[in-house]
């Protein structure tokens, strides 16, 4: 007995006896022939791209939730479509390529990185008869996008387009086989939105819309941009037990920074991520006067912390804790072994939570 495998998608294992082997004969000159030829060259077509790619762009979450719980943040752009329309006329692009290309930089902007990994989706109508279909033919793509300080914006749209483009063309070859054999996943996912409506006329009558979202985020982060009304809309849709509002709305007003940022600019490099927002919240955070008895110490204010508030914490670094006894005892073990030098050099010690101990051990000898 012969044994083929058929590595289609949903093709089971055929088997084949002396019998039945004139199928081979029909199988080479069939469509299913056709069809493997086809993903045997989608998959080669992915390996180019995605092969050996070990980026992770996902945000590091700033909430530590026990249980997974659905946030949702909304953002109207101040850009006017004129402007964006005029823009993608300029690079030649579309506007779901300038809107995603743009998610990459900051995606590689918040890991502090050249590139960046995420997925996105598209209509999966590429084929004209499927123009008036009604049914659902969305598919995930895979998004890489790459640069260095010296990529314009033109090319590196340009290129992303050719890339989604090219992944389109090739979508026969599935995002859960990309997921198996690249290791990808959909935690992080952005999508452009067309023009979108409540209500779709259908003939002479109109079919009202209505919303069937799921009370539970579908990936820890999935930001859209929707148009309605020739006016840009940020959505978020993300987990709040890893995520808090506070971290989503910055990245909502990060994208917009950027993309007002990225209208005046040439180089990727040179795109801007911080919001007005932001420079205000810097500038806050280092407003640190506080008013104080110049009369005293640091060292008298410790101890009267120390009297007040023993057990309170006073030193935080990574997952240690120091409360202001416990800073007082290493103090005094620190200044002890400086006194009766029993070392070459009994204060130095290179580990970042101690130097603060090292620090006070010293204004409290003086």
């Amino acid at each position: 007995m012969l044994v083929f495998f058929f590595p289609f998608k949903h093709r089971n294992i055929r088997l084949l006896t002396e019998q039945n082997v004139g199928f081979l004969f029909y199988f080479a000159s069939s469509p299913y022939a056709k069809d493997y030829a086809v993903y045997k060259k989608a998959e080669k077509y992915y390996d180019s791209i995605f092969e050996g790619i070990e980026t992770e762009s996902l945000p590091m979450p700033d909430l530590n939730g026990k249980a997974p719980e659905k946030g949702y943040l909304e953002k109207t752009m101040g850009l006017k479509e004129e402007a964006i329309l005029s823009y993608c006329e300029k690079l030649g692009v579309t506007p779901n390529i300038l809107f995603t290309g743009l998610f990459g930089i900051l995606m590689a902007k918040y890991s502090n990185a050249e590139d960046s990994l995420f997925s996105t989706i598209y209509n999966g109508r590429n084929d004209s008869r499927l123009e008036n279909t009604v049914c659902m033919l969305v598919k995930t793509l895979p998004v890489y996008c790459k640069f260095d300080k010296d990529t314009t914006i033109q090319a590196y749209m340009t290129a992303l387009s050719e890339q989604l483009l090219s992944s389109m063309a090739n979508d026969i070859f599935p995002f859960s086989d990309i997921c198996a054999k690249y290791g990808f996943s959909s935690d992080l996912v952005f999508a452009y939105q067309a023009e979108l409506s409540d209500d779709y006329p259908i003939g002479d009558t109109v079919a009202k819309g209505h919303d069937l979202s799921l009370d539970m985020a579908k990936m820890p982060l999935l930001i859209q941009v929707r148009e309605y009304d020739h006016t840009y809309v940020l959505t978020a849709e993300y987990r709040s037990d890893m995520y808090s509002q506070a971290f989503i709305d910055g990245i909502l007003d990060a994208y917009e920074a950027a993309m007002g940022s990225m209208l005046k600019t040439k180089y990727v490099s040179e795109i801007s991520v911080i919001s007005q927002a932001g420079v205000n919240k810097i500038a806050e955070f280092n407003h640190t006067e506080a008013e104080y008895d110049r009369s005293k110490t640091i060292s008298d204010m410790f101890d009267e912390l120390v009297q007040k508030v023993p057990d309170h914490t006073a030193v935080v670094f990574k997952d240690k804790k120091y409360t202001y006894i416990e800073l007082l005892l290493k103090f005094c073990i620190c200044a002890n072994i400086a006194i009766i030098n029993l070392s070459p050099n009994p204060l130095y010690n290179p580990s970042p939570d101690h130097l603060i101990v090292q620090a006070q051990t010293i204004i409290q000898s003086l």
